[in-house]
């Protein structure tokens, strides 16, 4: 189901259960405090706070600055994703250094939740903190410092154990997934992040560079809408 009331946002509508536009303020009520801003619910269940100033550039240069420290976006409201749904997750995004933290991390049920990361070697990696998921990373690895980047994620919903379920986009086009790192750690179910992880033992893996509109849908989008959705955007960040 579309998102029924509330700030349009940019890019298809149809099947979208969170996002957030740093330079659409509607969707995040702010900026009025250095510590926590607001974000408005899309529906009755699903809403949001932003702590330590993630506000950064208050929206000027359309995104929300992280520092690597302490900022990040928690996002209340149950499950976003699901291992047995299909989903789309598209986010910019621009690292200010590689293995800079995470982007976003996830509850999916009660037993597994689902992160995106960007490694070291420029790929960008998806994987679960439950051992059963099959995680992945972008064979391309254009991934460079100071520059926006366009990532999309879907999952066709028919088995989250088998990597040809899920398809990557970079830059509104496909990106061929490969076997990518993998953890096993006791999952952590409790929060939904932008900007940060939730996993117990090795940190909190802040993510240090700047985030820009940030969209989950309850479907699949295609091919094509993906690079509607990219294209649409794309001056705004190129």
């Amino acid at each position: 189901m579309g998102v029924a009331s509330g700030p349009r946002f940019p890019g298809i509508e149809n099947g979208l259960v969170f996002a957030v536009d740093p330079l659409n303020q509607e969707s995040w009520l702010g900026p009025d405090s250095a510590v926590v801003n607001n974000i408005p619910p899309l529906s009755s269940t699903i809403s949001g706070s932003i702590y330590n100033d993630t506000s950064g550039s208050l929206g000027i240069s359309g995104s929300f600055t992280f520092d690597g420290t302490d900022d990040y976006i928690e996002v209340n409201g149950g499950n976003l994703v699901s291992s047995t749904n299909p989903f789309t997750i598209s986010l910019w995004f621009k690292a200010d250094s590689l293995n800079s933290g995470c982007l976003m991390y996830f509850k999916n049920d009660l037993t597994r939740a689902f992160f995106i990361q960007v490694l070291s070697t420029g790929n960008v990696n998806f994987r679960s903190r439950y051992s059963i998921w099959i995680p992945g990373e972008t064979a391309d690895s254009s991934i460079s410092t100071g520059a926006w980047t366009h990532y999309a994620l879907v999952y066709n919903g028919n088995d989250v154990t088998t990597l040809d379920n899920f398809t990557a986009f970079l830059n509104g086009s496909p990106s061929t997934l490969q076997a990518g790192l993998n953890s096993a750690h006791q999952y952590y179910n409790t929060a939904n992040y932008i900007g940060r992880s939730a996993i117990s033992g090795v940190g909190n893996n802040y993510f240090d560079g700047q985030i820009g509109p940030t969209m989950i849908y309850n479907r699949a989008l295609t091919t094509l809408e993906i690079s509607q959705n990219y294209n649409q955007l794309k001056p705004r960040f190129t």
